[in-house]
């Protein structure tokens, strides 16, 4: 845990304020007020600090007796929470960097992916996206840490002791922590956990090294990596879509929908009956560059394996609904930005993400082409699709 280095401490008639400055003051970013406690540990975290290092300097700072320790490490999570949500304190200590670890590195949408250890791992599926440039716009660091399934277990149980999970599915669990995420996987074989920054930067994925099949394992390692990827690309003002698309003209065009809506099928008509190309066969991240809406390659694309590297403006998205007969029907702006945030991959777990999300989606209707798109599963609805597309062009 550290302290931003985007906000300075001013005291003023005994009161403590953390005023923006650099960056935070640029995007107008409001002063806080704290505590004097909250000042001390302001002061303290200069340097990077583990939560129990805070906790003992607070008990030695104000000389407390042992059997207040409890009281104190509850106040002093609940400020490291508080200031971590207002983007005032980072998990600094996550995933410390070995510089004799196994090393890989990855870009993917202008955002470097640099993971550490686990040579084992097979990470070929990520090989179009090796890092080629210095071009980046975001950095970030993940540590595949090896453990016995026991001990990641027992250690579980520690951390996340008393807490009640944000987010719970039949596969995962996410906990917030005084240093972002925990997220627990529950339908993996061999990757139990994950640790992550609140802005995706820093991750530790623990996998079982008692694993036998390597090729599982590997599998969900790269699945891992989607949630640090999509926090990061979220910071950046993109979202990830759950969509296929095409390119045509050199422009995108994606088909998005409910589960079984129909987006791969049509996705693969126009493959089929034009021969053009599927860009990703099951997520598309968007985002919007100099007024423009980008679709960006990455190497997630569910059971499709169908994706490309680069990037094409937007000429459309298509959201589909199966019928009888194939047309195209517009769509108020209020729908448009709805069906866009009911399709996400890109986190919802917190109120912070859902006004960033709900944002970007808006811009997204404002600057490209939305409708639905009622079609069947034949060449009819090609050629409705297509028919709308060179409508745009």
């Amino acid at each position: 845990m550290v302290r931003s280095s985007c906000y300075a401490l001013e005291e003023l008639d005994g009161r403590f304020f953390l005023f923006p400055i650099g960056q935070a003051c640029a995007d107008f970013a409001r002063d806080v007020e704290i505590n004097e406690v909250g000042a001390f540990i302001w002061g303290y975290l200069k340097e990077a600090h583990e939560l129990d290092e805070i906790v003992d300097a607070c008990m030695k700072e104000y000389e407390c007796d042992s059997t207040d320790y409890g009281d104190v490490k509850q106040s002093v999570e609940q400020f490291v929470t508080d200031m971590e949500v207002k983007h005032l304190l980072y998990a600094g200590d996550i995933g410390k960097q070995d510089s004799e670890a196994y090393y890989r590195e990855y870009s993917v949408a202008d955002i470097d992916i640099r993971v550490f250890g686990g040579d084992e791992i097979d990470l070929s599926m990520m090989s179009p996206f090796v890092k080629k440039s210095e071009q980046s716009r975001a950095v970030i660091q993940v540590y595949l840490e090896k453990g016995k399934k026991a001990d990641a277990e027992e250690g579980r149980v520690s951390l996340l002791s008393g807490k009640r999970p944000i987010s719970q599915s039949n596969d995962v669990i996410i906990y917030r922590i005084f240093s972002g995420y925990q997220v627990l996987f529950s339908g993996y074989q061999f990757v139990s956990n994950l640790q992550v920054s609140t802005d995706g930067s820093t991750c530790i994925i623990g996998y079982n090294d008692e694993a036998e099949d390597k090729a599982v394992l590997s599998e969900e390692i790269f699945n891992s990596l989607k949630i640090p990827f999509y926090l990061c690309a979220q910071k950046l003002g993109r979202v990830a879509l759950h969509s296929a698309s095409v390119v045509y003209k050199d422009k995108g065009w994606i088909f998005s929908g409910k589960t079984h809506a129909g987006k791969s099928t049509h996705a693969n008509l126009w493959n089929r009956y034009l021969g053009t190309k599927i860009f990703n066969g099951d997520v598309n991240l968007l985002g919007i560059e100099n007024g423009l809406l980008y679709m960006y390659g990455i190497p997630w694309c569910g059971t499709s394996g169908l994706n490309a590297i680069g990037k094409y403006p937007v000429g459309g998205i298509m959201f589909i609904k199966q019928n009888d007969t194939s047309r195209i029907a517009e769509l108020p702006y209020a729908e448009r930005v709805l069906k866009l945030l009911r399709r996400l991959f890109t986190p919802f777990w917190c109120e912070e993400q859902a006004d960033m999300n709900t944002k970007i989606c808006k811009d997204v209707a404002n600057v490209t082409n939305i409708c639905e798109l009622f079609c069947t599963k034949e060449k009819d609805a090609f050629d409705v699709s297509r028919e709308y597309a060179d409508r745009i062009v």
